[in-house]
């Protein structure tokens, strides 16, 4: 989004220019000190091994404070989030020196109640699958984490836990400003932030915690650990080459078992062709020039049986995932 602004110094009343930059925001999704990815198990507090099947969330009202504490908000951005994806472009923005870096999680009331039919399909809030809204009275769903536990201690996770947090504006949250100068490479500045998908779930009880699809106290216990337990935090670019456990990946969701959603991410960060194959070799679908972190949602039925995923960067680095349909 561009925003265009001016800025008149009380001082003397001369007009002050900022530079136009074009802002990326890298979200480096962590299992507390690890890379978070799918298909990994983990541990809960109490030593329960889980493992985390989906993590998406909003962010909105995202604000600049820069050049002596002067503020620029975007209040038309949204950026819907999900724990395989590092990269998103935000857009022009007019500042020299950044000083914080502040959004919301969730979406403001203004918007939380819109049609999603209204936006194009490549819009945030759009239309998505697996579903991000819960209808015009409660709007959107402002954060999911899904996942199994271990409920019989043989180290296999298998009783589901969900949380789906909307109720109307209820749980919308300002996430705590966070102090970071970014890094500026001529005209493009990246915010580096860490985001600990841990800490959403401390205090909260996964062996018996079932679901919670709406107004739920757990729900509101964990929009509240995203302040109290700091789940956003800034990273510089060191920190991020020393996380450990960093990896390409794909994964598959099963929520509509005959049409999975894949996710992936590819390091290199170069473009992507998907393909889909039978067990005979024969091609399903192919979808060039991806980008190289997603959520691709096969878009047609499958016969049940087993079937191969293909990925390939455009410098080579290749994937093949067998996954099965029910």
């Amino acid at each position: 989004m561009k925003t265009l602004f001016l800025l008149f110094t009380c001082a003397c009343f001369t007009l002050t220019g900022y530079s136009q930059v074009w802002v990326n925001l890298e979200l480096n999704h962590l299992w507390n000190e690890n890379a978070f990815t799918y298909g990994t198990i983990y541990e809960d507090e109490s030593g329960n091994k889980i493992e985390i099947q989906r993590v998406q969330y909003y962010l909105s009202g995202l604000t600049f404070i820069h050049d002596g504490a002067q503020e620029t908000k975007l209040t038309e951005t949204f950026v819907l989030a999900s724990s395989n994806i590092t990269h998103y472009s935000i857009g022009l923005v007019d500042l020299i020196n950044l000083e914080e870096f502040s959004f919301d999680l969730g979406i403001d009331q203004e918007y939380n109640h819109l049609d999603p039919n209204s936006y194009p399909s490549d819009h945030p809030l759009s239309l998505q699958v697996p579903s991000m809204h819960w209808g015009w009275s409660a709007g959107y769903i402002f954060l999911v984490i899904n996942g199994l536990i271990d409920s019989d201690n043989d180290n296999v996770p298998d009783r589901d836990f969900q949380f789906q947090v909307t109720a109307n504006n209820h749980f919308f949250t300002q996430v705590d400003p966070i102090e970071t100068s970014g890094d500026l490479s001529g005209t493009e500045l990246d915010i580096h932030l860490n985001v600990n998908i841990a800490d959403w779930l401390v205090g909260i009880d996964l062996m018996n915690a079932g679901f919670n699809h709406g107004d739920f106290a757990l729900n509101g216990n964990i929009m509240a650990n995203t302040n109290n337990q700091t789940v956003f935090e800034s990273a510089s670019t060191t920190s991020i080459e020393n996380i450990k456990g960093r990896a390409d990946q794909v994964y598959f969701d099963y929520t509509m078992p005959y049409a999975p959603t894949i996710y992936y991410s590819f390091l290199s960060k170069k473009p992507v062709t998907l393909s889909i194959m039978d067990m005979q070799g024969k091609l399903i679908l192919k979808e060039n020039n991806l980008s190289a972190a997603g959520n691709y949602f096969i878009n047609r039925e499958l016969r049940p049986g087993s079937y191969l995923a293909r990925l390939e960067d455009a410098g080579g680095k290749l994937i093949t995932k067998r996954f099965l349909v029910r």
